[in-house]
């Protein structure tokens, strides 16, 4: 399953420093002046996984292959950009391809990086991004509605629910609420994919901060995270209905990052301890499969050890299809055990002497951290 994060924020706020520090592959130019990023930097990622070595170590596994996302560092939005200041459409466009959004905000000081607001505040960047997200899929959907209300003329049922939803989507937006925000249910969202719409995109928020600063806020619920900085009433009416006063708020510091990766491999695990440095990357990858409801399955062989993200849900023949077309197209039957399970056993010859493996059909659901043998036809 190929998954895309965008990197998304204002002008010098630490993107493409960010960028290079998750990134195994490719790297973003890093200046500090405004559009040093205007095509977007595409990356990999892979997700650290403890258990996966180990099942590999069991499996005796000459490969072990992680989960991998791509990140994608996207030019650095202003406002207006939704009426093209700044070659906003042409970078909103590219947000649009993305399937979760990595705003990041700066809360850090440096005479020589200039900021597009004139203002060190992660409230106010926070502000400027979700409108410019909300006016341009108000744009977006004025079109859409167009078409709608026409094709609603033949009092077609679907036609009409496509309708009245558009229209009540508009309204909220024009009350400045993310569409995200807006409680659909899962026949409406089932309707909203095929737009693409920004503010239905789930976010994971990222605070770029003074190294000095780190170790105090290092993760802040958004309601404490709100009292931490100056809003006027309206910005924080706007905010807190938008987003929860639960929702994470990750801090990390772009020039440490930057400093850690210039540095051998061996070095860098001491230099965190150090410094009692939290490793941003699993931070992400938790929230990367909240947001997007992911499971982690595994296939397990004496050639290779693999991670596999899959939606919440999926079936067997489904999660086959995610292996290979062919196990998908031959499918008998899936072999399953438990991560826990094969651990425990040694593998798959003891799993299956001891019965900890099950014998599922098509239609089996599999839970997250699963280990599955495709069995086919000839």
């Amino acid at each position: 399953m190929k998954i895309s994060l965008g990197i998304v924020g204002l002008p010098n706020v630490g993107k493409s420093t960010f960028f290079n520090a998750l990134a195994e592959t490719g790297e973003a130019l890093v200046a500090n002046y405004p559009f040093c990023t205007i095509e977007p930097n595409h990356g990999l990622f892979s997700k650290e996984d403890e258990l996966l070595i180990n099942l590999a170590k069991v499996a005796s596994s000459k490969k072990i292959l992680p989960a991998v996302a791509e990140i994608v560092d996207i030019a650095g939005i202003v406002r207006n950009a939704y009426k093209g200041q700044g070659l906003g459409n042409q970078f909103l466009a590219h947000i649009r391809e993305v399937d979760l959004v990595m705003l990041i905000l700066r809360d850090f000081d440096d005479p020589l990086v200039s900021h597009s607001e004139a203002l060190v505040n992660p409230l106010n960047d926070l502000e400027v991004l979700l409108l410019e997200l909300i006016f341009a899929d108000l744009e977006t959907l004025k079109k859409a509605l167009e078409k709608a209300r026409e094709q609603a003329k033949s009092q077609e049922k679907e036609a009409l629910f496509r309708k009245q939803l558009l229209e009540r989507l508009k309204a909220g937006l024009e009350a400045e609420k993310l569409i995200l925000a807006q409680n659909l249910q899962e026949e409406e969202w089932a309707i909203l994919r095929s737009y693409n719409f920004l503010t239905a995109k789930p976010f994971i928020f990222l605070v770029n901060t003074n190294e000095k600063d780190l170790s105090q806020k290092q993760k802040l619920a958004f309601g404490d995270f709100l009292r931490v900085y100056s809003a006027s009433n309206q910005q924080r009416e706007f905010l807190l209905k938008n987003i929860s006063s639960k929702e994470p708020f990750i801090y990390f510091s772009g020039k440490i990052l930057a400093e850690i990766k210039k540095l051998p491999k061996e070095e860098q695990e001491q230099f965190k301890r150090e410094f009692n440095i939290t490793e941003i990357k699993p931070l992400i990858w938790q929230e990367l499969f909240e947001k997007l409801e992911l499971i982690n399955f595994f296939t397990i062989n004496e050639n290779e050890a693999r991670a596999h993200l899959a939606p919440k849900g999926i079936n067997a023949w489904q999660a086959a299809g995610y292996v290979h077309s062919d196990f998908q197209k031959k499918f008998l039957f899936a072999e399953v055990v438990s991560a826990k399970n094969f651990l425990a056993s040694g593998g798959w010859q003891g799993a299956r002497a001891k019965g900890k493996t099950r014998r599922e059909g098509k239609d089996y659901i599999l839970q997250d951290e699963e280990i599955i043998f495709f069995h086919n036809h000839p």
